[in-house]
């Protein structure tokens, strides 16, 4: 269970704007619990316009919740869309199963919003290259590529095959070189 109190007990309302919140996630004697203080806002491209909202985490400091590797980015996925509450879940344990290097672990989270029972949610290291995220070898080439019909990074493509908008992540193509 984790359990946010925004100061003020005001609403995450913004994709842009972070709420200073306090944090507790209680773990059932399972995992180790842990208090700390966080920043959130809400997140997603379609799934910031569902009921249920999606949030992003993040700490001052780097932190390991429910014993994952240390970082300071997170995210609480919403469900919304998923009646059983487990397709990213089964999603990500075949990715692991299938020897996938970035496939984030995924942990199911009662969510509480100051007070207020917000639902089922999964809490998941957040997408990137940095933290505890992914960790690609740049300097040999490595890159990430993300699937995605928003179509949003700088830089960009479609692939030849089946015309699938593929976005660059990583690294940052945008930069000048030395």
């Amino acid at each position: 269970r984790i359990e946010t109190d925004v100061a003020g007990g005001r609403s995450i309302t913004s994709k842009t704007t972070y709420r200073h919140a306090a944090f507790h996630l209680y773990g059932g004697g399972v995992y180790e619990d842990m208090e700390d203080s966080v920043w959130i806002k809400g997140r997603g491209n379609s799934s910031w316009s569902w009921p249920k909202k999606p949030y992003r985490l993040k700490f001052d400091k780097k932190v390991k919740p429910f014993g994952l590797k240390a970082g300071k980015s997170w995210v609480l996925l919403s469900n919304y869309q998923t009646n059983s509450m487990m397709t990213n879940a089964i999603g990500m344990k075949a990715a692991r199963l299938a020897g996938t290097a970035a496939a984030n672990h995924i942990i199911p989270v009662d969510l509480y919003l100051n007070g207020s029972y917000m639902g089922s949610y999964n809490f998941t290291e957040k997408v990137g290259t940095a933290g505890n995220s992914t960790d690609i070898d740049e300097e040999n080439g490595g890159v990430m590529l993300e699937l995605d019909q928003y179509y949003d990074e700088p830089k960009k493509f479609y692939s030849d095959v089946y015309y699938l908008p593929v976005n660059v992540k990583a690294p940052d193509l945008t930069a000048e070189p030395f």
